[in-house]
């Protein structure tokens, strides 16, 4: 009985020592997984603060390209007004060149019709001096013919006069007809 009892104790202690032995190991697993657990927490954190972190400089950067997209959406809608202003200058400039090459022609018309005008009456003054010299002509003409005519008269009248003295009815037939040849002559020249 002794010898059961003893080996019982000693069956007893082998298996407290192998349970304690387990459980030491068994606590020492726990301990190991918690500290796994403890180190994923601090990894998972940690790469939560770093996507946290890339998310928020995501979000700077959408909200920087937001700004910038909006900058040019303004650039291009101001190029649009521009371009709509350039064109409506453009029509309104052609328009202009339109009505400018209407009043140039307008203009040539004009021009022409007083090119003619100023031919005419350079013709019409011409004609006018051309006609005012032979009108001067026939003036001098007539000047001089009545001059000649005049002192053909006087010669006459002397002439006259001096037979009327010498011989009387002499004188008279004399002076008439040299009077009425100065005459003569006066009205010959005044056509002429």
């Amino acid at each position: 009985m002794d010898q059961s009892l003893s080996a019982f104790l000693i069956g007893a202690g082998i298996g407290a020592y192998g349970f304690l032995c387990g459980n030491k190991a068994f606590q020492d697993e726990i301990e190991t997984e918690k500290l796994k657990r403890r180190n994923l927490l601090i990894a998972s954190r940690e790469e939560k603060f770093s996507l946290e972190k890339r998310l928020k400089a995501k979000e700077e950067a959408i909200i920087s390209l937001n700004a910038a997209l909006t900058a040019e959406q303004a650039k291009v809608q101001a190029y649009a007004a521009d371009k709509k202003k350039l064109k409506t200058e453009m029509a309104q400039t052609s328009n202009d060149l339109v009505g400018l090459k209407l009043n140039l022609k307008e203009h040539d018309r004009v021009l022409a019709l007083q090119t003619s005008e100023i031919a005419q009456l350079t013709a019409a003054l011409k004609a006018e001096q051309e006609k005012s010299a032979g009108l001067q002509s026939q003036r001098t003409r007539k000047t001089e013919s009545e001059v000649i005519g005049e002192k053909a008269g006087q010669r006459g009248e002397t002439a006259t006069i001096a037979a009327a003295v010498a011989v009387p009815g002499a004188a008279v037939v004399l002076g008439g007809k040299a009077q009425n040849e100065g005459r003569l002559k006066s009205i010959l020249n005044f056509f002429i």
